[in-house]
C-alpha cells in the first residue's frame, strides 16, 4: 500500500512536475532549524585536478544559480 502522507525536501518537489501537481505544505520556517550543508576537498585530494576543478565549480556563480534552482539558499561569504 502506499503512504498517505510522508515528508520531502523542497528540492525533490521543485524540479518534478508530477509532484509539484500534488497537495503540499511548506513547513513554516519557525518550526524547525536549518540544516546546513558544506563541501570540503579533503587532504589527499588535494593533488587531484578533478576534485579541485569540482570544488572550485561548487563556489561559481553557475553552480550557485543551480543549487537555488532547487530551493536552497547560499548564504553570503560562503563561496
Amino acid at each position: 500500500k502506499n503512504a498517505e502522507l510522508g515528508f520531502l525536501s523542497l528540492s525533490q518537489i521543485i524540479k518534478d512536475e508530477k509532484k509539484r501537481k500534488k497537495i503540499f505544505w511548506l513547513v513554516p520556517i519557525d518550526l524547525y532549524s536549518p540544516i546546513e550543508q558544506q563541501v570540503v576537498l579533503l587532504n589527499k585530494a588535494k593533488n587531484d585536478t578533478g576534485a579541485k576543478d569540482f570544488f572550485k565549480f561548487l563556489k561559481s556563480e553557475r553552480a550557485l544559480q543551480i543549487i537555488r534552482s532547487y530551493g536552497y539558499k547560499v548564504q553570503k561569504g560562503e563561496r
